[in-house]
């Protein structure tokens, strides 16, 4: 992958160290206190990582670059809550007479006064223009906390230098084409093109009901198929998971590697929920060993339905042992409700950065590269096994975490539901694997 192709012209590698170099304009140098952005990756760094990192870097600087240029951002929560506050220590025929002042002297730029804008708008500040910048700053107040917002904050950095400060309601079909043709022409997958348009059509979507403006959505209905979602995904064959076990033997892997992986294949869970889970989330010493999937000090969980124990078995319980003293050691005496089973794992981002160094270990395994086949497979292998293992239908999805409304489903205690739970997970252990080579294309059988 070359720079140019991913418009990277800040990239430059000398004696064999790459770094990325950006000058900050004039009009922002006060701001950043910088006249240069550089960012300098360690000595052996892959040229594909450092790549896919400076291009979310050129996004991000881009972003201020054309917010600087186009009167720059919107006032900070600093400011407006100023302005608010001073709103109140006047008296209503005070703000009658401050008002006629500016509308009699005829100042221009009164209108982006905040403290005019405050009293315009009877004590609170509403911003005239709302860019996507704007949109999103609200919108991660509002429906942000325990969501993954490194998904959509990358996408709203990659998109907005194609918006220049318009507002969302002037935000055009054209331009959601022209952000779609720049990453096709960057080479970028169809998958990761339709991933990063949804963030920001769900985004707009929102914005537009928030603030009761009726248009349709830019990004609607673009054609954007590509493949790659959850739906998608293969299970593992035998042949593969014969390929991972053996590369996982090897001293060369990192622990965490390990452990990751062998807790994913053995539990059904997610990699989001494996990765996220902190010390307090084990149960290690208890009749039936157990991971707990819920909400914690780093992650939230996708419904409320995917909250529930999972019980830990074979090597899957010998690699969270392992996980567990090792981060007991790392954090030397902390609280287990504020230490990490695994590091690595951002609040911010979730799971994405383990995701891609995951996903490249098991190339190095031998998985053969494709979009069905990654580590999302490892959910799906354990649901063909359990399938074929005749586990019933209310067994399988308190395994994963999934939806139902039979009396199956709720019934039982905690610690029967458990042991069914264990009793699946050890009767499908044979059967992982066992499915049809006809459901693979010849490039994705070993």
């Amino acid at each position: 992958m070359r720079a140019r192709e991913m418009n990277l012209q800040y990239l430059e590698k000398r004696n064999g160290i790459i770094r990325y170099r950006r000058a900050v304009p004039e009009a922002l140098r006060k701001h950043v206190k910088k006249t240069a952005w550089v960012h300098t990756y360690p000595a052996g760094t892959p040229v594909a990582r450092a790549v896919a990192h400076a291009e979310r870097l050129a996004a991000k600087h881009g972003a201020l670059i054309a917010a600087a240029r186009h009167g720059g951002p919107l006032p900070d929560d600093s400011t407006v809550a100023d302005a608010e506050a001073s709103y109140s220590k006047f008296s209503e025929a005070e703000r009658l007479d401050i008002q006629a002042f500016f509308a009699n002297a005829g100042v221009e730029d009164a209108p982006e006064s905040p403290f005019v804008n405050v009293l315009r708008n009877k004590g609170q500040y509403i911003p005239d223009k709302i860019t996507l910048q704007t949109a999103y700053a609200n919108d991660k107040k509002t429906y942000g906390g325990k969501r993954d917002e490194g998904a959509i904050e990358l996408t709203v950095q990659a998109f907005a230098p194609f918006v220049t400060g318009k507002d969302i309601r002037h935000i055009s079909r054209a331009d959601a084409q022209a952000f779609v043709a720049s990453m096709r022409k960057a080479r970028l997958s169809e998958g990761t093109v339709r991933r990063r348009v949804g963030p920001i059509r769900a985004l707009l979507n929102r914005a537009y009901l928030d603030n009761e403006i009726e248009r349709t959505n830019p990004f609607s209905r673009l054609g954007v198929k590509g493949t790659g979602s959850a739906k998608d995904r293969l299970p593992f064959h035998t042949s593969h998971l014969a390929k991972i076990d053996s590369y996982l033997s090897s001293a060369m892997v990192q622990p965490k590697t390990r452990n990751i992986v062998r807790m994913l294949k053995l539990t059904g869970c997610s990699l989001g929920e494996v990765a996220g889970l902190m010390l307090a989330d084990l149960s290690l010493e208890s009749a039936v060993p157990f991971v707990v999937i819920r909400e914690n000090a780093q992650r939230g969980i996708k419904t409320e339905v995917r909250e529930r124990r999972v019980p830990l078995i074979g090597e899957a319980l010998e690699a969270a042992r392992d996980a567990y003293q090792r981060a007991r050691v790392a954090a030397k005496g902390k609280s287990v409700d504020k230490v990490a089973l695994f590091a690595g794992f951002s609040s911010k981002h979730g799971a994405n950065g383990m995701s891609a160094t995951l996903n490249a270990a098991l190339r190095r395994a031998g998985v053969p590269k494709s979009p069905r086949l990654s580590l999302h497979s490892f959910r799906h292998t354990m649901k063909e096994a359990l399938r074929a293992a005749g586990v019933a239908d209310h067994i399988q999805r308190r395994v994963q975490g999934h939806s139902g409304h039979g009396v199956a489903d709720k019934y039982g205690s905690p610690a029967l539901r458990l042991e069914e739970a264990r009793d699946a997970l050890l009767t499908a252990v044979p059967h992982l694997g066992n499915v049809d080579e006809s459901i693979y294309t010849a490039a994705e059988l070993v």
